[in-house]
C-alpha cells in the first residue's frame, strides 16, 4: 500500500463521541507501591513496548482491573499518544486513560483508531509541554473515513487493517525463512564487568539547556529525551557540545533511550553521556560500542527503569555487564568488533531480500 490515501471525506470525531468511547481516567496507579507476590494482572504504563505493559503485578483486593478488549492511552511523557488494545485485564499507572468502545468493535477497528490517535498525537501535541491530559476530554478529534451517512465508515477500517495484517504477514514468514548464523554464544571465557569500571557517566554540556528555540533547524544534531531517531529530537545552527563516539541516554526515561553517538552533537536537557576512562580509554570503536550498548541495554530493561523507576547516572554506573574476555583476562574488543561487523553483514542482506517485497 504505496499509494497515498485520500482523506478528502473524512471527518474529524471526538473521542468521547456517541460512536467511539467512554474516556476513564484509570487506575492512576504507583508502580513501586504494586506488589508482585502471585503477580497475575497486566500493569500498563505511559510506554511504547510490550502494548504498554511494563510489568504484572497482583490482583488489588476490592479493585477491579479493567477489562481485556479496552484500549489505553499515553497522555504525556516521551510516549505520548502510545494506544494499544489490551489482550488481557489490566491496571493502570498515573496518566494513562482508558478507552471503553461504547458498541462492540472488532480488533481491527481498534488498531486503525490507535493508529490515528497515535499519529495525532505526535503531530499536533508534545511531550512535557502539550500533553494530552488537558485535551482528552475536551478539544482532542481524530480523522477518520466516513460513509454516506456522514458516520464512522467501519468496513473500510476493517478491510484496510486486514489487508495491513495480511501483507505484515507475507513479510514476517519471508524474514522469518532467512537462515542466519544460529549457533549458541560460547560466553565460558566471558566475565562481569562493573560500568562504573569501565566508563565516566556524567551530564553533556548542553544538560540543563531548556530554550526550545535550540532547535531553529541548524545543521547539528541536538540530543533531546528520546527514544526515536538515536535520540535525535531536532537540529540546531548553535555549537556542538559534545564529540562523537560515545554512548547516550535521557536520565528523565527509560533504557530506551540508550543510543551509540556516531558524530558529534550538541547535548539537550537531560542527555547523561558516557565517557570510557581506565586502560581501555582508547580501544572502544563504533562497533565494540554497539557490541556493549545491547548488553548495557538488556541489563537495564531486566530491572525494569521506567518513568517510575528512572534510569539515572547512579544506577547505570552500578550495573553489571557480561563481556568476552581474552586469556590474560583483559576485555576482547576484536571479538565485539567482529560480531556487531558479522551482525551487521547480515542484516544488510535480509534489508535487501526485504526491501523487494
Amino acid at each position: 500500500m504505496k499509494k497515498k490515501i485520500n482523506i478528502s471525506n473524512w471527518k474529524r470525531f471526538k473521542l468521547y463521541d456517541d460512536y467511539l468511547f467512554k474516556i476513564e481516567s484509570g487506575n492512576k496507579f504507583d508502580k513501586s507501591k504494586m506488589s508482585i507476590i502471585n503477580p497475575e494482572i497486566n500493569f500498563i504504563s505511559r510506554s511504547n513496548n510490550n502494548n504498554g505493559i511494563s510489568c504484572v503485578v497482583d490482583r488489588i483486593e476490592n479493585v477491579e482491573p479493567y477489562k481485556a478488549g479496552n484500549m489505553t492511552i499515553a497522555l504525556g511523557g516521551e510516549y505520548l499518544g502510545s494506544c494499544f488494545i489490551q489482550q488481557n485485564d489490566f491496571y493502570t499507572s498515573q496518566n494513562v486513560n482508558v478507552l471503553i468502545p461504547k458498541w462492540n468493535m472488532s480488533d481491527n477497528m481498534k488498531k486503525f483508531i490507535s493508529v490515528i490517535i497515535f499519529k495525532e498525537s505526535r503531530t499536533y501535541y508534545k511531550a512535557f509541554e502539550d500533553e494530552l491530559n488537558r485535551h482528552i476530554t475536551t478539544d482532542f478529534s481524530i480523522l477518520l473515513p466516513i460513509d454516506d451517512k456522514g458516520t464512522p465508515d467501519w468496513e473500510y477500517m476493517e478491510q484496510y487493517m486486514k489487508v495491513i495484517e495480511e501483507k505484515a504477514q507475507n513479510k514476517i514468514n519471508i524474514f522469518s525463512s532467512i537462515k542466519g548464523n544460529q549457533n549458541k554464544v560460547n560466553i565460558s571465557k566471558f566475565k562481569l564487568f562493573f560500568v562504573e569500571t569501565l566508563f565516566d557517566i556524567r551530564p553533556t554540556r548542553a544538560y540543563k539547556m531548556t530554550n526550545a528555540t535550540l532547535l531553529d533547524g541548524g545543521e547539528n544534531p541536538v540530543l533531546a529525551n528520546s527514544a526515536y531517531n538515536n535520540g535525535v529530537g531536532g537540529y540546531s545552527s548553535q555549537e556542538i557540545t559534545e564529540k562523537g563516539n560515545i554512548i547516550t541516554f535521557s536520565d528523565t526515561v527509560d533504557a530506551n533511550t540508550i543510543f551509540y553517538q556516531e558524530n558529534d552533537f550538541i547535548g539537550y536537557s537531560h542527555i547523561q553521556g558516557m565517557y570510557p576512562i581506565n586502560e581501555y580509554a582508547n580501544n572502544w570503536s563504533k562497533y565494540s560500542l554497539l557490541y556493549f550498548i545491547s548488553i548495557f541495554k538488556t541489563r537495564a530493561k531486566i530491572k525494569g527503569f521506567d518513568y517510575g523507576n528512572k534510569f539515572r547516572r547512579d544506577t547505570a554506573l552500578k550495573l553489571d555487564v557480561l563481556l568476552p574476555v581474552k586469556d590474560n583476562g583483559k576485555i576482547d574488543f576484536e571479538y565485539m568488533e567482529q560480531y556487531m561487523k558479522a551482525i551487521e553483514e547480515k542484516a544488510k542482506k535480509e534489508i535487501k531480500i526485504l526491501q523487494k517485497l
